[in-house]
């Protein structure tokens, strides 16, 4: 019996490949895992996906930044440091730009001029400066004359509860205790 070369390396060829597959399902592993390239758990092994896949969420990943983003597992370089410093507007040191208290607020402390005078004499000051006569007795009425006295219209005028720099830089130049006020060249006072 003759055998035809060609038909004989087909059989080889098929029994190759046959051979090749029957191995194969033999060393075949299963890996389950996340198959997604675009998630942020993709298993490059894995050839079975298990629905474990996480989307990723671009953002700053930094708790302790200002724009942390809760969610976020892929940090996109946005993350902004807290700004601290003292948010109290009442003091000194008073940051506009601040986020965040650091108890680092500054106040003036109270002090009494020993030089200063006694007696103020306000329709002089009135002319000096473009503030009315009414102004300053409506302040001094309400301010001046409570339990507090001057101490309390100094604190109100200090701490810019008052929008009038004159009466400001007033109370801090003339400030002492006890002080009469003469509000007009009559010698009234308050």
């Amino acid at each position: 019996m003759k055998i035809n070369l060609y038909a004989l390396i087909a059989i080889i060829i098929f029994a190759i490949i046959g051979l090749y597959f029957s191995i194969s399902k033999l060393c075949y592993v299963e890996i389950q895992g996340c198959t997604d390239i675009y998630s942020i758990n993709y298993n490059l092994k894995a050839n079975k996906d298990d629905g474990s896949c996480i989307p990723i969420v671009y953002g700053c990943t930094d708790p302790l930044m200002y724009n942390y983003k809760i969610g976020a597992n892929k940090d996109d370089g946005s993350c902004i440091p807290f700004v601290l410093g003292c948010m109290d507007t009442k003091a000194i040191n008073y940051n506009l730009n601040a986020q965040k208290q650091d108890g680092s607020c500054l106040y003036e402390e109270l002090s009494y001029k020993e030089d200063c005078p006694k007696t103020i004499m306000l329709y002089d000051l009135l002319k000096q400066n473009s503030i009315t006569e009414k102004t300053y007795v409506e302040f001094f009425k309400t301010y001046a004359s409570n339990d507090k006295g001057i101490e309390s219209l100094y604190n109100v005028l200090f701490h810019n509860e008052v929008t009038d720099r004159t009466l400001i830089d007033f109370t801090k130049t003339y400030f002492c205790d006890p002080v009469t006020v003469i509000v007009n060249d009559n010698g009234k006072s308050l």
